[in-house]
């Protein structure tokens, strides 16, 4: 008997208290179906009109629950939109870094003749010069023997005046042709060789056009960037 009146009570008491709860069910659904404080004032007032009209109490709470299961799947159906754009950007910038590391990496390489002079005169040769971004301080000259690294504001300078201490030296020589020498020295052995200033100029216009002047930094951080990026996406 007793609990048949509690439960009475109940019931009575969760009548009462239907409209009051659906008002507040029905605010949530704005906020969850709206992020534009202006336009969830708006829908939730709109909303809590359509209330009013709905007979009975337990219905009004019933209609403010279909408001709140709406609003929930369409902020689920927004989130999974959102993560799959933002997967496919994500993709895509990878596909541009791998990319961008793979023509950064190619660099530029170019053969000059050159003549090495030897006891009986100048010999007849080539040697390849080549430079990479991800090297960005040095140009790698490749003879018939060793390879060097060699300083690109070295061999700039070197287009206009000798450059260059110890191992190795860069020569102008003034006259018609304009030659321009290396001069090495290593455990290996000693070379003078000569070539055309108007080789060297060009490689490096290049490289120049590549990595300009005073920006090196910025691609050793960059390439840091992109391996940590890579490394990360393994």
């Amino acid at each position: 008997m007793t609990a048949t009146i509690l439960l009475g009570l109940a019931i009575n008491e969760m009548c009462d208290i239907s409209p009051w709860m659906a008002k507040q069910v029905v605010a949530v659904a704005a906020r969850l179906n709206y992020i534009d404080h202006e336009l969830r004032a708006i829908r939730g007032e709109e909303w809590a009109g359509l209330l009013d009209e709905r007979p009975g109490k337990l219905f009004k709470l019933a209609t403010a629950l279909g408001f709140l299961a709406a609003a929930f799947g369409s902020r689920m159906r927004r989130r999974t939109i959102l993560t799959r754009a933002l997967l496919a950007d994500a993709r895509r910038a990878a596909i541009d870094i791998a990319a961008s590391r793979k023509r950064r990496s190619s660099g530029i390489t170019m053969a000059i003749r050159n003549w090495t002079m030897k006891n009986d005169g100048l010999s007849p040769g080539f040697m390849t010069l080549t430079y990479t971004p991800t090297n960005p301080y040095a140009v790698n000259i490749r003879f018939s023997g060793p390879a060097w690294d060699v300083s690109r504001d070295l061999l700039s300078l070197g287009l206009c005046e000798n450059a260059g201490e110890g191992d190795f030296q860069v020569w102008t020589s003034q006259g018609p042709q304009k030659w321009l020498w290396f001069f090495l020295d290593s455990p290996s052995g000693s070379a003078a060789i000569r070539f055309r200033r108007s080789a060297l100029r060009k490689f490096l216009r290049r490289s120049y056009s590549l990595v300009p002047s005073g920006t090196e930094p910025h691609y050793l951080e960059l390439d840091s960037t992109l391996n940590k990026l890579l490394d990360a996406d393994k």
